[in-house]
């Protein structure tokens, strides 16, 4: 097998301690397995470890309250309409 050149993580993927601990592990499983170092999965690890850094160092831009609140009185709202359907159907069936 030949060796491929390594994509090494870049910026804050390389100081960071859980991305460097994904890839102790990579390369411990390959110890107890026996295996053979792929250059293909080093690489897709360097890509998700870029990933993992991107989607958690950009913050999520900040909702405005009612935006936020929005789903809690949606699910309300169709609590209360159900609710009262059903009631009306009940009271139909009475008379």
């Amino acid at each position: 097998m030949s060796e491929a050149p390594e994509r090494a993580p870049s910026g804050a993927a390389a100081a960071d301690p859980q991305a460097r601990e994904l890839r102790q592990r990579y390369e411990r499983q390959l110890a107890l397995q026996h295996l053979q170092r792929d250059p293909a999965q080093l690489d897709a690890l360097a890509r998700l470890e870029e990933l993992r850094t991107r989607l958690l160092s950009d913050p999520l831009p900040h909702l405005p309250r009612w935006v936020a609140a929005l789903p809690c009185y949606t699910v309300g709202s169709l609590g209360a309409f159900w609710t009262i359907q059903r009631a009306a159907v009940l009271l139909q069936s009475l008379s």
